[in-house]
């Protein structure tokens, strides 16, 4: 029995926007999904598919962040990427979060990794998917 915890990468920041006086903050990216499952059936010299979800990238000026892409192990257990944060809006006003990625398979765990969605400033990007295997 194998225990398997997949996260998917997290959306990248939307752009900012700066008007002359005061700087218009994008929203930030969505948390990868996160799943766990317990796997039986493995065997020495087999192989799985895995996927690891590459993280969002960032926008820049007008732009949204765009989507992490999803992480999984066969397809038994898959977790999304988190959406990309809303740009800022551009007349004046700050952009809305993304949202965390869907997830499916497996059993959720509160006690499992988080995928990130990208931090406060555009100089950071999000993080890339997770998966992680214990015998």
């Amino acid at each position: 029995v194998a225990k398997v915890t997949v996260v998917g990468g997290g959306g990248g920041r939307g752009g900012d926007y700066y008007d002359g006086y005061t700087t218009y903050e994008g929203g930030y990216g969505g948390n990868g999904g996160k799943r766990m499952g317990y796997v039986t059936g493995l065997t020495p010299g087999s192989s799985v598919s895995i996927t690891v979800g590459a993280a969002g990238a960032n926008g820049s000026g007008c732009a949204n962040g765009s989507a992490g892409t999803g992480s999984s192990f066969g397809s038994t257990i898959t977790a999304a990427g988190g959406s990309g944060g809303n740009r800022s809006v551009c007349s004046g006003g700050n952009g809305a979060a993304g949202t965390t990625g869907a997830t499916s398979g497996g059993t959720y765990s509160p006690l499992a990794f988080d995928g990130f969605g990208a931090p406060a400033t555009l100089i950071n990007n999000a993080t890339i998917g997770v998966v992680v295997i214990e015998y």
